[in-house]
């Protein structure tokens, strides 16, 4: 399996094209040896012809929870776009080392645009703050450590800050009605 773009990681299963039944697959257990030796767990196909084999990589990677903020953001300002400021601005941040705060954001040449893009007038920078934590990686206040953290645990840092937010505004819309 030399030669991949990405390393074998435990959770990653190698399965043959023809193999529609999938008896074959072969669950990746542990690396070892820097990645030149791979513990895995299935029957090895008879036929060897490795040209055909697939890696499979599970849900909830690193990347995942990058796409999950980039489709937020395209949903809360409805204009495609607006992409390339947001990735600029996620890029920025991320050369910078800043920490995803408001008051850190706030210093950024794109941050005002990209803040502006979301239709709604309010919570504009609670919800540009989610964003960048689910779209960068390492910094302080990231839901992913680095690119090849695998887990639902950014997954799930992500909807439950979301939850948090929505919460705030059913508080804030109710309190306004009561006054």
């Amino acid at each position: 399996m030399r030669g991949l773009s990405l390393p074998l990681m435990p959770g990653d299963l190698i399965s043959h094209s023809l193999d529609e039944e999938h008896v074959h697959d072969l669950k990746i257990e542990a690396v070892l040896d820097g990645g030149k030796v791979a513990k895995y767990s299935g029957l090895a196909p008879e036929v060897q012809d490795y040209r055909r084999c697939i890696v499979e990589r599970p849900l909830l990677e690193p990347h995942d929870i990058f796409a999950l903020g980039a489709l937020f953001y395209f949903l809360l300002s409805e204009d495609i776009t607006r992409m390339e400021p947001l990735h600029a601005l996620v890029y920025t941040a991320q050369e910078k080392r800043r920490p995803i705060d408001v008051s850190a954001l706030r210093g950024l040449d794109l941050y005002p645009g990209v803040r502006k893009a979301i239709r709604s007038a309010f919570w504009q920078d609670e919800l540009i703050v989610i964003i960048l934590r689910a779209m960068t990686r390492g910094l302080p206040g990231s839901y992913a450590k680095t690119r090849i953290d695998r887990g639902c645990e950014a997954a799930q840092r992500f909807l439950l800050e979301i939850k948090r937010l929505h919460h705030k505004i059913q508080r804030d819309i109710v309190s306004t009605f009561w006054r």
